[in-house]
């Protein structure tokens, strides 16, 4: 992507403004999720009696809220034509939209396993036409979000018109300008990654560790260290620190052997046992994938995060970075 230089751009102000309200519209959506997920984890909870409310609580509404706030902090950036906006929706739509490629068609094919588990469980079928109905808002909605939004988000973002009309209006370096664009959105991934580990403590810490779910005290420490882990990557990846990279492909291979060698062995209703669900639901929810499904599946994640991995590495070391302005 070549940059134009001053007068041969087309100034992108307006679609920057017209972005930045639809994603102060999304922030302020997540925000209002995150002040009705209390109430509907407590109902969960009631139905299930397994799960452990204070913690998917915290966890439920702080992932909104955060979604929220960032949405609505990018949507004000986009707003006024900051340079670290632009940046950082290059880097999150793209992450959002590959994410999108890769699991939608297995939500979707999880989504159409319902009549088959609804069925399972004695519940009464659903009519052709309802059924027809919500698979196709089903599949809509995550298209949708998953797919259309992310992917306009990312080609908006990246024009190089956009660049330019957001360097015009913002002149000076920012902290987004420290560091390449594919590393800092590694960087961010691995960051968000870290905090995803952390919700695993939610459903009593347990992991996959080569061949079977631990839990008890080992589990939540195993889970700990990589996260911890994780983060210190986020942080060094930033800086171009390339002990962290060597550091995040070593956490990298050791998580993705580990999860591959157990789901090898895997039987999904003794995870979800573990994992502190009702008994009946452990069941439903085993029925939804299928093994052979998730070994297949398993791969276009680990494969894919591994290639970035790996390509990441041309930019490190790096000399001393611009002092950044925030």
């Amino acid at each position: 992507m070549t940059t134009p230089v001053a007068g041969e751009y087309r100034d992108r102000a307006t679609g920057l403004i017209v972005f930045g309200v639809f994603e102060i519209l999304l922030g302020a959506l997540c925000l209002l999720l995150a002040l009705l997920m209390p109430l509907s984890l407590m109902m969960a909870s009631r139905q299930t009696g397994a799960l452990r409310p204070l913690v998917g609580l915290i966890f439920g509404t702080g992932f909104y809220a955060l979604a929220g706030t960032v949405l609505v902090w990018l949507g004000i950036g986009s707003l006024l034509a900051r340079r670290w906006a632009r940046a950082l929706w290059v880097c999150l739509s793209g992450v959002g939209l590959g994410v999108g490629l890769m699991s939608t068609p297995f939500m979707i094919y999880v989504a159409a396993q319902f009549p088959r588990v609804m069925a399972s469980q004695g519940q009464p079928a659903l009519p052709a036409a309802a059924l027809l109905i919500a698979r196709v808002f089903m599949i809509g909605f995550m298209l949708l979000f998953y797919i259309v939004i992310p992917a306009a988000l990312f080609f908006f973002y990246r024009s190089p018109h956009v660049k330019r009309t957001c360097e015009v209006r913002d002149p000076r370096v920012r902290w987004t300008d420290c560091c390449p664009l594919p590393v800092l959105a590694l960087s961010l991934f691995t960051s968000f990654g870290a905090f995803s580990f952390l919700a695993l403590l939610a459903f009593r810490g347990v992991f996959p560790l080569f061949g079977v779910f631990v839990a008890g005290a080992i589990g939540p420490s195993v889970i700990l260290v990589i996260a911890g882990a994780m983060l210190y990557c986020g942080w060094g990846l930033y800086r171009l620190r390339l002990p962290a990279w060597w550091l995040l492909l070593a956490v990298h291979l050791f998580v993705g052997a580990s999860t591959a060698v157990t789901f090898w062995h895997a039987d999904l209703l003794s995870l979800y046992t573990a994992m502190g669900l009702d008994h009946q639901v452990a069941i439903a929810a085993s029925q939804f994938g299928q093994l052979a499904l998730i070994k297949w599946f398993y791969p276009v994640w680990f494969l894919p995060w591994l290639g970035w991995i790996l390509y990441v590495r041309r930019y490190f070391p790096k000399a001393s970075p611009p002092a950044a302005v925030f």
